[in-house]
Parts: structure tokens; C-alpha cells; sequence
């Protein structure tokens, strides 16, 4: 419930707070970040049904914005594909 979603935020929170503190660079936390994220849904999608065909890619969509979160938006992209995905990023903001 709940209680847990906060648990796990404050759990997110810290870590955060501490490897900021322990990484030289920020392209590493940057790495780190879209890395675990890029995890967290592929664990999801084993546990969701698909209505793709077999064998085909499961589709995924990334709304990434400007800053370092639409830069782990971007990393989680990229690691997806690699885990077999078929990622969509949508990058709102004019480049």
C-alpha cells in the first residue's frame, strides 16, 4: 500500500543522496539511473501479458524530458533495446 510506496521512496531518495556523493561523474549516475530503470521494466514486462506476436519485440514508450531525467529516460532507452525491447522516446522539448 501506501506505507511501502513511501518506504521505497525514501529507500530511492537515500541511495540517490549517496551515490551522488560517491560517483566522480555524473554521467555514471546518469548510466546507473537509466541502467536500473531499463531492469525494473523488464521484470515488469515478464509479468504482464503482451498482445505482440511471439517472437516479436515488446513495444515500449519514453517520455523523456529536458535535464537529467529525460537523460535517464534516454539511457533506459537504450538499454531496453539491447534487452530486447522495441523503445519509443517521445522528447517533447525543441532540440
Amino acid at each position: 500500500g501506501v506505507y511501502v510506496y513511501v518506504c521505497e521512496c525514501v529507500c530511492v531518495w537515500y541511495i540517490h543522496i549517496n551515490l551522488i556523493a560517491n560517483l566522480s561523474n555524473h554521467n555514471q549516475l546518469m548510466e546507473l539511473a537509466g541502467l536500473s530503470v531499463a531492469q525494473a521494466l523488464t521484470d515488469f514486462a515478464k509479468t504482464t501479458p503482451s498482445n505482440e506476436a511471439p517472437g516479436s519485440k515488446k513495444r515500449i514508450l519514453i517520455l523523456a524530458g529536458p535535464g537529467n531525467n529525460g537523460g535517464d529516460g534516454l539511457v533506459a532507452a537504450r538499454h531496453l533495446w539491447h534487452f530486447g525491447f522495441q523503445p519509443t522516446v517521445v522528447y517533447p522539448k525543441q532540440v
